[in-house]
């Protein structure tokens, strides 16, 4: 495993630890993929991040990148009675998103379950580019089950780094974010065997993305 193999080289202190983290951020810590306008904004929950996620969302809604926000995410937000969803929808009202941009799916316990259930919403139908946003340590996994499980879509994203400072690069300087890279890189290959995901190619969905910019720069043209 991946991994064990980080775990071996940080023991042994080599100049491995080193190249192993820079692998690990390149595949796994995607900070965005290139974004173009799309049909919504797709907010994967974390009960933990709530107000972050709701400011990134904020961000792209604000600069015109979408017209409608589905947020998804049963658990509950540290000690009040709302989901996630609730309150990250609370927070994004807060920062004048008007609450009839906004969706919630408050029944989906993992990625997996924002997805389909995102699938299943009324506005759903229409949708064929989404940006999502979530926790960068996921950020890959995010984009690889909207890839398997919504494959009508383009999947971009955006990601936030909820690690006070700490660059993706230096991940393995921080214990908690150390910790959840290397939780991340276990699920992959389990949940690939299981079909919950699939492998992507993000500089495909760059160049795709490119390519829409291009053409709407060309329309534009007067």
């Amino acid at each position: 495993m991946f991994s064990s193999a980080f775990e071996t080289a940080t023991a042994c202190g080599t100049s491995e630890e080193s190249s192993l983290a820079k692998r690990t951020a390149d595949y796994l810590l995607i900070e965005k993929t290139n974004i173009a306008p799309a049909d919504a904004i797709l907010v994967f929950g974390n009960r933990f991040i709530a107000e972050q996620l709701a400011h990134g969302a904020f961000q792209l809604y604000y600069k015109g990148y979408a017209p409608r926000i589905i947020i998804c995410g049963k658990g509950i937000y540290k000690d009040s009675e709302k989901t996630e969803a609730e309150t990250i929808k609370r927070w994004l009202t807060s920062y004048g998103v008007p609450s009839g941009d906004i969706t919630t799916e408050t029944k989906s316990t993992n990625t997996y379950e924002n997805v389909l259930n995102a699938r299943k919403l009324p506005i759903a139908a229409d949708l064929r580019q989404i940006i999502g946003v979530g926790h960068i340590a996921a950020a890959r996994r995010f984009i690889m089950t909207l890839t398997k499980q919504w494959p009508e879509v383009l999947p971009m994203f955006y990601s936030v780094n909820p690690y006070g400072g700490t660059k993706v690069e230096d991940w393995q300087t921080n214990p908690e974010f150390r910790r959840k890279v290397l939780e991340e890189i276990v699920k992959i290959p389990g949940y690939i065997s299981r079909g919950y995901i699939c492998e992507v190619d993000i500089d495909d969905i760059n160049n795709r993305v490119s390519s829409i910019l291009r053409s709407q720069a060309i329309s534009l043209k007067p």
